[in-house]
C-alpha cells in the first residue's frame, strides 16, 4: 500500500507529460506541413498575414472562408485569387482523402489526386461547391477511365472492388454532393472549429508542469526534517489538499489588554491551524513540540502549557517584574508567524511598606531656616518602581 502511496503521482506525472509531448509532437508536425506546403506553393511571403489570421494548419487553410479574414486585406487581389486556388485545390485534396479513407483505400490517395490531375478532362469546367472538384472528376469517370485508374494504381482484387462500388456509389444520384453530410466526417468548412490540437496543447502542458511542480516540492516537503516547522506529508493528497499543520498559519490570542500591571497571571491562547486554514488538533504526542519561553530583563520567566482538546494550547505564567516582556512561541525550531512577541507590564499601586527614601540614613545634619529635600522611591508590592504625577495644585 505504502509503495502505491508513493509511486501513483509519479505515474500520472509521466502519462501527463507523455500527453503534452505527443500533443506538442503533433502540433509540431502540423505546423512543419503547413510551413512546407506554403514553401512549395509560394506563400512563404504570406507567413505573417497566415499567422495574424490564426491559419496554422493545412485544414484550417482549406477553408472557403480563408479570405474573410482582415488580416488579407493587406494583400493584392491577384495574390488572393491565387491563395483561394490553392486553398480550393488543397481543399478538393482533403475530401478526397476522407472519400478514401471510408473506403479504406487512403494509402492510394496521393497516386489517385496525381492520376486525377493528369486526366483533367479539358473544356469542362464543372460549377461545383468549393473542395469538390476532386470527388466530381472522380464520380465522372467512365468504366473505361476507371479501368486505367486501376491499372494505374496496381490495386489487389479486393481493393478493385472497393474503388469501384465506390466510385459506382459516388455518380449514383450525384452523391458525391452528400459526402459532406456523412456524420463520420467533419465538413472542411467547420474544420477550424473541431481542430482542437492548440487547444489541448495549452491547457495539457500547464497541467503537466503544474503536476510536476506539486510532485517535486512534495518529495521536498517528505525530506524536510521535523524540526523545520512543518508536519511531513504522509501523502500527495495531503500535500495538495494543504491537510498539514503550518508554523505559518497559527496565531495567538492575548488573555489581557495592553497595558497589563504586574501581580496577576497572565494566559494567552495558541491556535493551531492547517495550510488550508482548518483547525489542526494537536496534543502532547505530535512529533512538534510547542516550546514557549518568556524572558524579562533576559531572566526566564516561568511557564506552564496546558494542551486543549481542538487545537488549541493555553500558556499561562505570572508577572511579578514590571518591564518588557519577550514571549517566543515556536513548533520544533521554527518560530509561529509574529514570533517573537513583545508585551509591556506596568507596575502596580504604590504600597508603603515597600517604598523607602532614597539615600536613607539613620542620622541626618540640617541647618535652620533651609530646605532639606528627603527623596523618598514609591515601589508596588513586588518592589517595582512607581511612576506617580503629583498635581500642581
Amino acid at each position: 500500500m505504502a509503495s502505491k502511496t508513493n509511486w501513483w503521482p509519479c505515474c500520472v506525472s509521466v502519462l501527463l507529460l507523455a500527453v503534452v509531448l505527443g500533443l506538442a509532437a503533433v502540433h509540431w508536425q502540423k505546423q512543419s506541413e503547413f510551413n512546407t506546403f506554403m514553401e512549395e506553393h509560394g506563400l512563404m511571403q504570406h507567413g505573417s498575414v497566415f499567422s495574424n489570421a490564426g491559419i496554422n494548419y493545412l485544414e484550417q487553410f482549406a477553408s472557403p472562408s480563408l479570405l474573410e479574414h482582415k488580416a488579407f486585406k493587406e494583400i493584392s487581389q491577384a495574390e488572393r485569387n491565387k491563395i483561394y486556388g490553392v486553398s480550393e485545390k488543397l481543399a478538393s485534396s482533403l475530401l478526397l482523402l476522407q472519400w478514401l479513407e471510408s473506403r479504406q483505400l487512403q494509402h492510394h490517395h496521393g497516386d489517385v489526386q496525381i492520376w486525377l490531375d493528369e486526366h483533367k478532362q479539358q473544356g469542362h469546367h464543372w460549377s461545383v461547391k468549393f473542395g469538390y472538384a476532386g470527388v466530381r472528376q472522380l464520380a465522372m469517370l467512365t468504366q473505361e477511365e476507371t479501368t486505367t485508374l486501376v491499372t494505374y494504381l496496381k490495386t489487389t482484387e479486393f481493393e478493385t472492388y472497393l474503388l469501384r462500388e465506390g466510385i459506382k456509389e459516388l455518380a449514383g444520384d450525384d452523391n458525391w454532393k452528400r459526402l459532406i453530410l456523412n456524420p463520420t466526417f467533419s465538413s472542411l468548412q467547420k474544420m477550424k472549429e473541431f481542430f482542437i490540437f492548440d487547444r489541448l496543447l495549452i491547457l495539457t502542458m500547464p497541467l503537466g508542469l503544474l503536476s510536476f511542480w506539486v510532485w517535486g516540492n512534495y518529495q521536498l516537503a517528505r525530506g524536510i526534517p521535523q524540526q523545520q516547522g512543518r508536519e511531513r506529508p504522509s501523502s500527495i493528497l495531503n500535500y495538495i489538499t494543504g491537510s498539514l499543520l503550518d508554523v505559518n498559519c497559527c496565531k495567538v490570542e492575548w488573555g489581557w489588554v495592553e497595558p497589563a500591571v504586574v501581580g496577576e497571571t497572565m494566559s494567552f491562547m495558541i491556535k493551531f491551524f492547517q495550510r488550508n486554514r482548518r483547525p489542526y488538533i494537536i496534543n502532547r504526542d505530535n512529533s512538534l513540540p510547542v516550546i514557549v519561553e518568556i524572558t524579562a530583563s533576559q531572566q526566564r520567566v516561568a511557564c506552564s502549557l496546558e494542551y486543549g482538546t481542538m487545537n488549541e494550547v493555553k500558556a499561562s505564567f505570572t508577572v511579578r517584574r514590571a518591564g518588557l516582556y519577550t514571549i517566543t512561541v515556536r513548533l520544533g525550531q521554527m518560530n509561529i508567524r509574529g514570533s517573537p512577541y513583545r508585551m509591556n507590564f506596568l507596575p502596580g499601586p504604590v504600597d508603603p511598606s515597600k517604598s523607602a527614601f532614597v539615600r536613607h540614613s539613620s542620622t541626618m545634619v540640617v541647618t535652620r531656616g533651609k530646605m532639606c529635600p528627603l527623596l523618598i522611591e514609591p515601589r508596588d508590592r513586588f518592589g517595582n518602581p512607581c511612576f506617580t504625577h503629583l498635581d500642581a495644585d
